[in-house]
């Protein structure tokens, strides 16, 4: 058998095929990242949208209404006193109930407690103050240390800095964050 010969390519042909293979490889890596990135933000983008579209049907049937609770997919929500909803409580579990009440067909949101426990991959949620964070990641690391983007709800007027990032804004603002 000759070697200089592989299924009738000569080894300079397959050094050349293997070098533009290696190259192509290397140079569309970073666009594959890129296009999964800009997967991420938008899937965030398109969610935050659809989210707060339904924060604004809530607010308006709480004022029609006059109520201060409402049953929503089988969730009490409840308002502040400028007609926001903050779900059964100003946690994250009434930030989870939000979550439910207006995502319906979206998906399960995984509830984070503090700062410190690990977001899970999908959605997430975490309440600090008067916000609600809503995080959608595939890495399972602390609320810390995540850079994923996301968005928050603000339920009262509030100015919080935090890890490079101001949350700042009034009653009612969802606001992206760590939008490339």
């Amino acid at each position: 058998m000759d070697v200089s010969k592989v299924k009738g390519y000569t080894l300079i042909e397959l050094i050349v095929v293997i070098v533009i293979v290696g190259t192509l490889s290397v140079t569309s890596a970073p666009v594959f990242i890129y296009i999964a990135d800009d997967a991420e933000t938008s899937q965030t983008i398109s969610t935050m949208s659809a989210f707060k579209n339904g924060l604004h049907l809530l607010h308006v049937k709480s004022i029609v209404s006059g109520t201060d609770t409402l049953d929503i997919n089988n969730t009490q929500i409840a308002f502040s006193g400028d007609g926001w909803p903050v779900g059964s409580s100003r946690n994250s579990q009434g930030c989870a109930e939000l979550w439910d009440a207006l995502m319906d067909g979206v998906g399960d949101i995984n509830v984070v407690q503090t700062y410190s426990n690990n977001l899970q991959p999908g959605w997430n949620t975490y309440a600090h103050q008067d916000i609600c964070a809503y995080i959608n990641t595939h890495e399972d690391v602390p609320v810390a240390e995540n850079d994923a983007p996301h968005f928050v709800y603000l339920i009262d007027d509030m100015s919080f800095p935090g890890r490079g990032l101001n949350y700042d804004g009034k009653a009612g603002d969802v606001i992206a964050y760590r939008i490339e």
